[in-house]
């Protein structure tokens, strides 16, 4: 039928249509949320080294995190929204930006410093995201070495490793996930 639209039935496609369509007027909404997300990105900038390479997985239109993070830092910007990713790179020419779903990303180990996953969880469908959480890119005990030189001590290493392991066993089985 001549001007419907197909309609987007996988939830990835959903996101990324989504995302596309209103990425102005979520970047008009956003504006006027008040969140913790830049509270978050400056202790992250905090704790790393001058210039360290930093992935952002659903980096949005880069603002304001990716600009941030991007005025010290080597920033690789990830979303699953075209629009999204074009509008990234007008507003954070300085950072890279890879048009891509997280859990098809191809990463190498130890390529990146720290990652930056600022509300993308809730657009992974639950049952993939243990596959995000496990990927090789956090591994807490590998890394204890480099906490420890972001500030974290033992105690609280120990604290966040306990965390740590009883996010991923409840991801393990995505029923645990949901609301009673």
């Amino acid at each position: 039928m001549a001007g419907r639209r197909a309609i987007a039935r996988e939830p990835k496609e959903i996101v990324a249509r989504g995302y596309d369509a209103i990425a102005l007027r979520y970047a008009e909404w956003a504006g006027r949320v008040d969140s913790p997300t830049m509270q978050w990105v400056r202790d992250l900038d905090r704790r790393l080294d001058p210039a360290a390479d930093v992935l952002e997985l659903g980096c949005g239109r880069g603002v304001p995190a990716t600009r941030e993070l991007a005025r010290r830092h080597r920033v690789s910007g990830v979303d699953i929204s075209a629009v999204q990713i074009e509008l990234a790179r007008h507003h954070v020419p300085e950072a890279s930006f890879i048009h891509a779903d997280a859990m098809e990303l191809e990463v190498a180990p130890s390529s990146f410093d720290a990652i930056a996953a600022l509300f993308v969880f809730g657009h992974v469908p639950i049952e993939e995201q243990p596959g995000l959480i496990n990927r090789s890119w956090v591994d807490v005990a590998r890394y204890r070495d480099d906490a420890k030189k972001l500030g974290y001590d033992d105690d609280a290493l120990d604290g966040l490793v306990v965390r740590w392991n009883a996010l991923v066993e409840r991801a393990k089985d995505p029923s645990r996930l949901r609301p009673d």
